[in-house]
Protein backbone atom coordinates (compact mmCIF):
# COMPACT_ATOMS: atom_id res chain seq x y z
CA UNK A 1 0.00 0.00 0.00
CA UNK A 2 1.38 3.46 -0.82
CA UNK A 3 2.66 5.58 1.73
CA UNK A 4 0.88 9.07 2.07
CA UNK A 5 2.62 12.11 3.49
CA UNK A 6 1.59 15.64 3.34
CA UNK A 7 3.55 19.09 2.22
CA UNK A 8 2.34 22.23 3.29
CA UNK A 9 3.77 25.63 1.88
CA UNK A 10 3.46 29.10 0.87
CA UNK A 11 2.71 29.41 -2.85
CA UNK A 12 5.92 30.69 -4.57
CA UNK A 13 8.65 28.86 -2.07
CA UNK A 14 9.89 26.48 -4.14
CA UNK A 15 7.66 23.62 -4.20
CA UNK A 16 7.77 23.20 -8.08
CA UNK A 17 11.95 23.35 -7.83
CA UNK A 18 11.37 20.64 -4.90
CA UNK A 19 8.86 18.22 -6.41
CA UNK A 20 11.24 18.50 -9.27
CA UNK A 21 14.30 17.09 -7.43
CA UNK A 22 12.01 14.79 -5.40
CA UNK A 23 10.70 13.42 -8.29
CA UNK A 24 14.33 12.38 -9.18
CA UNK A 25 13.94 9.37 -6.81
CA UNK A 26 12.83 5.64 -7.42
CA UNK A 27 11.01 5.48 -4.15
CA UNK A 28 8.78 8.54 -3.45
CA UNK A 29 7.07 11.28 -5.92
CA UNK A 30 5.73 14.92 -4.80
CA UNK A 31 2.56 15.85 -6.36
CA UNK A 32 1.61 18.69 -8.23
CA UNK A 33 -0.88 21.02 -5.91
CA UNK A 34 -3.41 18.30 -5.13
CA UNK A 35 -6.90 17.33 -5.42
CA UNK A 36 -6.93 14.59 -2.68
CA UNK A 37 -8.08 17.42 0.53
CA UNK A 38 -11.39 18.16 -2.00
CA UNK A 39 -11.96 14.15 -2.82
CA UNK A 40 -12.04 13.99 1.28
CA UNK A 41 -14.13 17.36 1.69
CA UNK A 42 -16.56 16.15 -0.49
CA UNK A 43 -16.94 12.99 0.79
CA UNK A 44 -17.27 13.75 4.33
CA UNK A 45 -19.51 16.95 3.30
CA UNK A 46 -22.40 14.17 2.53
CA UNK A 47 -22.36 13.76 6.42
CA UNK A 48 -24.20 17.49 5.80
CA UNK A 49 -26.99 16.16 3.50
CA UNK A 50 -30.70 15.26 4.74
CA UNK A 51 -30.57 11.93 2.99
CA UNK A 52 -27.34 11.53 6.29
CA UNK A 53 -29.23 12.89 9.02
CA UNK A 54 -32.04 10.26 8.43
CA UNK A 55 -29.41 7.73 8.85
CA UNK A 56 -26.23 8.89 9.76
CA UNK A 57 -24.23 6.09 9.26
CA UNK A 58 -20.84 7.66 9.87
CA UNK A 59 -18.43 4.54 9.63
CA UNK A 60 -19.73 3.89 6.11
CA UNK A 61 -18.70 7.83 5.22
CA UNK A 62 -15.45 7.10 7.43
CA UNK A 63 -14.15 4.26 5.23
CA UNK A 64 -15.49 6.14 2.23
CA UNK A 65 -13.36 8.95 2.24
CA UNK A 66 -10.08 6.92 3.49
CA UNK A 67 -10.40 4.83 0.68
CA UNK A 68 -11.53 7.64 -1.63
CA UNK A 69 -7.73 9.26 -0.60
CA UNK A 70 -5.83 6.43 -1.01
CA UNK A 71 -7.64 5.48 -4.48
CA UNK A 72 -6.66 8.57 -5.47
CA UNK A 73 -3.52 7.29 -5.87
CA UNK A 74 -3.70 3.31 -6.87
CA UNK A 75 -2.51 3.93 -10.61
CA UNK A 76 0.77 5.59 -9.19
CA UNK A 77 3.01 3.04 -8.88
CA UNK A 78 5.77 4.19 -6.18
CA UNK A 79 5.35 3.04 -2.51
CA UNK A 80 5.69 6.86 -1.43
CA UNK A 81 3.75 9.70 -1.93
CA UNK A 82 4.27 13.27 -0.66
CA UNK A 83 0.66 15.08 -1.22
CA UNK A 84 1.38 18.89 -1.69
CA UNK A 85 -2.14 20.86 -0.11
CA UNK A 86 -3.53 22.98 2.12
CA UNK A 87 -3.42 19.92 5.02
CA UNK A 88 -2.94 22.48 7.84
CA UNK A 89 -6.08 24.31 7.98
CA UNK A 90 -7.47 23.06 10.99
CA UNK A 91 -10.24 21.40 9.19
CA UNK A 92 -8.70 19.28 6.93
CA UNK A 93 -6.48 18.35 9.60
CA UNK A 94 -9.52 17.14 11.52
CA UNK A 95 -10.57 14.97 8.45
CA UNK A 96 -7.24 13.40 8.27
CA UNK A 97 -7.37 12.60 12.00
CA UNK A 98 -10.89 11.40 11.97
CA UNK A 99 -10.34 8.77 8.58
CA UNK A 100 -6.98 7.86 10.43
CA UNK A 101 -4.32 8.03 8.00
CA UNK A 102 -1.05 8.34 9.89
CA UNK A 103 0.36 11.67 9.59
CA UNK A 104 4.21 13.48 8.88
CA UNK A 105 3.88 16.56 7.52
CA UNK A 106 7.05 18.61 5.53
CA UNK A 107 6.91 22.31 5.94
CA UNK A 108 8.40 24.44 3.07
CA UNK A 109 9.19 27.83 4.28
CA UNK A 110 9.82 31.30 2.32
CA UNK A 111 9.26 34.73 4.31
CA UNK A 112 5.80 35.87 3.79
CA UNK A 113 6.49 39.10 1.60
CA UNK A 114 9.15 36.85 -1.07
CA UNK A 115 6.66 34.54 -1.72
CA UNK A 116 3.71 37.97 -2.40
CA UNK A 117 6.58 39.74 -3.99
CA UNK A 118 6.74 37.15 -6.52
CA UNK A 119 3.43 35.93 -6.50
CA UNK A 120 2.42 39.49 -7.84
CA UNK A 121 5.21 39.68 -10.03
CA UNK A 122 4.07 36.22 -11.67
CA UNK A 123 0.74 38.55 -12.16
CA UNK A 124 2.02 41.14 -13.97
CA UNK A 125 3.30 43.24 -11.79
CA UNK A 126 -0.10 45.04 -10.58
CA UNK A 127 0.24 45.84 -7.18
CA UNK A 128 -3.67 45.79 -6.28
CA UNK A 129 -2.86 41.77 -6.15
CA UNK A 130 -0.95 41.58 -2.99
CA UNK A 131 -3.74 42.53 -0.49
CA UNK A 132 -6.28 39.93 -3.13
CA UNK A 133 -3.77 37.18 -2.20
CA UNK A 134 -3.47 37.63 1.39
CA UNK A 135 -6.94 37.33 2.35
CA UNK A 136 -7.80 34.67 4.78
CA UNK A 137 -9.68 32.71 2.00
CA UNK A 138 -6.98 33.16 -0.99
CA UNK A 139 -3.79 31.47 -1.94
CA UNK A 140 -1.23 32.59 0.29
CA UNK A 141 -3.45 33.90 3.16
CA UNK A 142 -4.62 30.39 3.42
CA UNK A 143 -1.82 28.64 3.21
CA UNK A 144 -0.08 30.96 5.90
CA UNK A 145 -2.60 29.97 7.86
CA UNK A 146 -2.42 25.94 7.35
CA UNK A 147 2.07 26.43 7.68
CA UNK A 148 1.19 28.72 11.23
CA UNK A 149 -1.38 26.21 12.70
CA UNK A 150 0.71 22.52 12.17
CA UNK A 151 3.97 24.80 13.27
CA UNK A 152 1.63 25.63 16.77
CA UNK A 153 0.94 21.69 16.67
CA UNK A 154 2.31 18.52 18.47
CA UNK A 155 2.01 16.40 15.15
CA UNK A 156 5.27 14.98 13.27
CA UNK A 157 7.12 18.05 11.08
CA UNK A 158 10.05 19.06 9.71
CA UNK A 159 10.77 22.47 8.50
CA UNK A 160 12.79 23.13 5.20
CA UNK A 161 13.58 26.71 3.49
CA UNK A 162 13.60 28.30 0.12
CA UNK A 163 16.99 29.25 1.07
CA UNK A 164 18.43 26.03 1.94
CA UNK A 165 16.65 24.27 -1.42
CA UNK A 166 18.59 27.17 -3.05
CA UNK A 167 21.91 26.82 -1.02
CA UNK A 168 22.13 22.84 -0.44
CA UNK A 169 19.75 21.23 -2.74
CA UNK A 170 21.19 17.93 -1.46
CA UNK A 171 20.94 18.42 2.39
CA UNK A 172 17.23 19.17 1.60
CA UNK A 173 16.13 15.97 -0.20
CA UNK A 174 18.39 14.18 2.14
CA UNK A 175 16.24 15.66 5.59
CA UNK A 176 13.18 14.69 3.71
CA UNK A 177 14.00 11.05 2.70
CA UNK A 178 15.38 10.18 6.15
CA UNK A 179 12.04 11.83 7.85
CA UNK A 180 9.86 10.15 5.63
CA UNK A 181 12.20 6.92 6.00
CA UNK A 182 12.60 6.12 2.06
CA UNK A 183 16.38 5.56 0.86
CA UNK A 184 18.18 8.10 -0.45
CA UNK A 185 19.77 9.07 -3.77
CA UNK A 186 22.17 11.11 -5.32
CA UNK A 187 20.64 14.40 -7.00
CA UNK A 188 21.55 14.49 -10.96
CA UNK A 189 22.04 18.46 -11.33
CA UNK A 190 23.00 18.00 -15.22
CA UNK A 191 19.34 16.55 -15.46
CA UNK A 192 17.17 18.91 -14.13
CA UNK A 193 13.37 18.87 -15.27
CA UNK A 194 10.50 20.86 -15.62
CA UNK A 195 8.10 19.79 -12.91
CA UNK A 196 6.28 16.36 -13.49
CA UNK A 197 3.89 13.87 -11.98
CA UNK A 198 2.65 10.39 -13.07
CA UNK A 199 3.35 11.75 -16.68
CA UNK A 200 1.28 15.03 -16.68
CA UNK A 201 2.80 18.28 -16.36
CA UNK A 202 1.22 21.87 -15.56
CA UNK A 203 -0.68 23.62 -17.75
CA UNK A 204 -0.01 26.99 -16.95
CA UNK A 205 -2.65 28.70 -19.68
CA UNK A 206 -2.63 31.52 -17.49
CA UNK A 207 0.08 32.69 -15.52
CA UNK A 208 3.60 31.07 -15.62
CA UNK A 209 3.67 29.53 -11.90
CA UNK A 210 5.68 26.46 -12.67
CA UNK A 211 8.97 27.38 -15.05
CA UNK A 212 11.95 26.23 -13.30
CA UNK A 213 15.22 26.75 -14.16
CA UNK A 214 16.82 23.25 -15.19
CA UNK A 215 20.40 24.73 -15.74
CA UNK A 216 21.11 25.43 -12.50
CA UNK A 217 19.24 26.28 -8.77
CA UNK A 218 20.40 29.55 -7.09
CA UNK A 219 18.23 32.16 -5.83
CA UNK A 220 17.22 35.27 -7.54
CA UNK A 221 18.01 38.85 -6.58
CA UNK A 222 15.03 40.69 -7.57
CA UNK A 223 13.54 42.92 -4.88
CA UNK A 224 10.31 41.76 -4.51
CA UNK A 225 9.22 44.10 -1.85
CA UNK A 226 8.97 46.91 -4.63
CA UNK A 227 5.56 44.83 -5.52
CA UNK A 228 4.14 45.47 -2.60
CA UNK A 229 2.26 48.74 -1.10
CA UNK A 230 3.73 50.06 1.74
CA UNK A 231 0.06 50.03 3.44
CA UNK A 232 0.20 45.90 2.81
CA UNK A 233 3.34 45.60 4.59
CA UNK A 234 2.45 47.62 7.80
CA UNK A 235 -0.66 45.66 7.48
CA UNK A 236 0.52 42.07 7.59
CA UNK A 237 4.12 42.61 9.10
CA UNK A 238 2.99 41.21 12.52
CA UNK A 239 1.94 38.12 10.40
CA UNK A 240 4.97 37.95 8.55
CA UNK A 241 7.38 38.41 11.59
CA UNK A 242 5.32 35.94 13.55
CA UNK A 243 5.28 33.20 10.90
CA UNK A 244 9.20 33.67 10.34
CA UNK A 245 10.26 33.94 14.15
CA UNK A 246 8.61 30.26 14.59
CA UNK A 247 10.08 28.58 11.56
CA UNK A 248 13.49 29.62 13.46
CA UNK A 249 12.24 28.79 16.91
CA UNK A 250 11.10 25.48 15.62
CA UNK A 251 14.12 24.56 12.90
CA UNK A 252 16.63 24.89 16.00
CA UNK A 253 14.48 22.07 18.11
CA UNK A 254 13.68 19.90 14.95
Amino acid sequence: MTELYYLQSLPRAGNTILGSLINQSNDVQLTANSNAVEVLHRILSIRETKAYHHFPDNTSIINSAKAGVLAHYNHIDYSHIIDRGPWGIQTNLDYIKEIGLPRKFILLYRPLFECVGSSVKVLGGDHSWAQEILQDDKMIGYNAIGLENILNSDEQFIVITYDDICKNSQSVIDKILDFIEVPKFKLDFNNIKQFEFNGLKYDDFDHPWHTVRTDKIEKDTIDYMSYIPLDIVKKYQEQHNRLHDLVMEKQKWI
